[in-house]
């Protein structure tokens, strides 16, 4: 299937799963139900800490959106794509831990790191400032390091069970 195709294919599945309704879901309205999971993205710009706070406030055990394979990131991208109104980065719930000397990337729901989709030369670490990821706006499949302190859209996500 061609990148046309595959992006209208994941666009009529992100269009079905909204217009299924509030009744029909088992996440709150506007939020996306995927793979037992509700994900709803955010666009009041927010440092990555002030995000991660908001989505703890959102919902119970809602956390910045751990993303732990390829289609659970294909989704995610089409949901983003189709809901955005404005073409920013959107932070997601990884993070750059400091263990003694090295840098660690974790979830911050404490989700395992068996997946990732890093952009060339990514996690760069520039500045030794970028400890925070984000989705990259050319498509939002791919993550960039960011400095956490930048105001970014964020993707907010909570398990069902």
């Amino acid at each position: 299937m061609g990148p046309v195709a595959s992006f209208l294919s994941e666009l009529l599945v992100i269009t079905f799963l909204l217009q299924a309704g509030a009744e029909a879901s088992p996440c709150p309205k506007k939020w996306m139900f995927f793979g037992g999971s509700c994900y709803a993205l955010f666009e009041n710009p927010l440092s990555w800490n002030d995000a991660e706070a908001d989505c703890q406030t959102q919902k119970q055990g809602a956390h910045l959106a751990s993303i732990l394979d390829d289609h659970e990131m294909k989704t995610i991208a089409a949901y983003i794509r189709f809901n955005q109104e404005k073409n920013s980065a959107v932070w997601i719930g990884l993070f750059a831990h400091k263990a003694s000397e090295i840098s660690k990337w974790q979830w911050v729901d404490m989700s395992p790191l068996p997946y990732t989709a890093w952009a060339p030369g990514e996690p760069s670490g520039t500045g030794g400032v970028e400890k925070c990821a984000e989705l990259k706006t050319n498509d939002y499949l791919q993550w960039n390091d960011r400095d956490c302190e930048t105001a970014l859209s964020y993707l907010c996500r909570y398990s069902r069970y």
